[in-house]
C-alpha cells in the first residue's frame, strides 16, 4: 500500500482506453490470454512453490493443486528425454514421490490449523522458507516471491546442469514460469490497491478541492477552479465511497488473489450499523 504509483502507470491506461476505444475486443483478448497465463504458469510452477514454502491457504493448496503438480513432474520426466536427446532422469520421479509427501505434510498443517481454530487466510500463497535468512531489502514480501525466490531457483537449476540435466531443465523452468506469474499478479494487486486508495483520496478531499483549498493540502487532488463553484460542495462521503469501490473495472485476475475479498464499504455500513444497535439497546 506504500507502493507509489509509477510513472508507466498512466501511460499505460491512456495506451489501454486508444486500443480499446479503436479494438474494443483486443484488450478482452488479452486479459484472457493473460488470465490463462496466469494459471497455466501456476500449474508449472506449483511444485516448486511447495517446496519453497509453508503455511499455505486452504483454497490455495488444493489436492488437484497437487495432482497437476504431480502430473506436470512425470510429464517432463518422460518427455524430456526422448525429446531433448538427454538421458533418462531417475531423480524427477524421485522429486516427484517427496513432492506428494511435501505436500500431503503441508495439507496436514492446513488441517490442523482449522482444527484449533486458528485464522488464516483460505488463498494464502504461503511464507516462503527464504524468510528466515537475512536478506535486507529483498526479503520484502513480494520481492521476495518476485524476484528473489526465483532467481534463487534460477541459479540452483544452472548448478545442476552437470549433475542431471532434465531435473536442472525443470527447476530453470519453474522458476522462471514462478517470476512471470508472481510479476502478473502483483501487478493486478497493486492497481487494484491504488484504485480504492484514490478512491477514499477523493472522498475525503473533494469537499477541501472544491473550495479552492491547495493540492498540497488535498493529496494532491484537485478541481478546475471554472467549474467548482456550480458543484455541489455538500454531499454524503459515504455514499461517494461506496458508489467509488462497488464500481471498480473489471478484477480480472484479481480472483487468483482475493477471489472474495469483503466489500470496504460494506464493512464500513455494518461496523456503523452494528454501534447503532448497541446504542439502541443500551437506552
Amino acid at each position: 500500500m506504500n507502493d507509489p504509483q509509477k510513472p508507466h502507470d498512466q501511460t499505460s491506461a491512456e495506451i489501454e482506453y486508444l486500443v480499446s476505444a479503436f479494438m474494443p475486443d483486443t484488450i478482452k483478448y488479452m486479459k484472457f490470454f493473460r488470465n490463462v497465463a496466469v494459471i497455466l504458469l501456476g500449474w508449472f510452477a506449483s511444485p516448486l512453490e511447495v517446496f519453497i514454502r509453508r503455511e499455505f491457504g486452504v483454497r490455495y493448496l488444493t489436492w488437484s493443486f497437487l495432482f497437476i503438480g504431480y502430473a506436470t513432474i512425470e510429464f517432463w520426466a518422460f518427455v524430456a528425454p526422448s525429446m531433448l536427446e538427454l538421458a533418462p532422469s531417475l531423480l524427477m520421479h524421485v522429486l516427484g514421490i517427496v513432492f506428494l509427501g511435501f505436500g500431503v505434510y503441508h495439507r496436514i498443517r492446513i488441517t490442523m490449523k482449522y482444527w484449533r481454530g486458528q485464522e488464516w487466510y483460505s488463498y494464502s500463497f504461503g511464507i516462503s522458507y527464504l524468510d528466515y535468512l537475512a536478506l535486507g531489502f529483498l526479503k520484502d514480501d513480494w520481492t521476495l516471491y518476485r524476484v528473489t525466490e526465483p532467481i534463487i531457483a534460477l541459479l540452483v537449476g544452472i548448478g545442476l546442469w552437470w549433475i542431471d540435466p532434465v531435473l536442472s531443465l525443470w527447476i530453470t523452468g519453474t522458476s522462471l514460469a514462478l517470476m512471470v506469474k508472481n510479476n502478473l499478479l502483483y501487478e493486478a494487486h497493486r492497481h487494484a490497491l491504488l484504485d480504492r486508495i484514490d478512491a477514499h483520496i477523493l472522498a475525503k478531499h473533494y469537499n477541501d478541492a472544491v473550495q479552492g483549498k491547495p493540492k498540497q493540502e488535498t493529496a494532491g487532488f484537485s478541481v478546475a477552479s471554472s467549474i467548482s463553484k456550480v458543484l455541489v460542495e455538500d454531499f454524503d462521503v459515504a455514499e461517494t465511497v461506496d458508489e467509488a469501490m462497488n464500481n471498480e473495472p473489471e478484477p480480472d485476475i484479481m480472483h487468483l488473489i482475493e477471489p472474495e475479498s469483503p466489500d470496504f464499504s460494506d464493512t464500513v455500513n455494518e461496523v456503523f450499523s452494528s454501534e447503532s444497535v448497541l446504542n439502541e439497546s443500551s437506552n
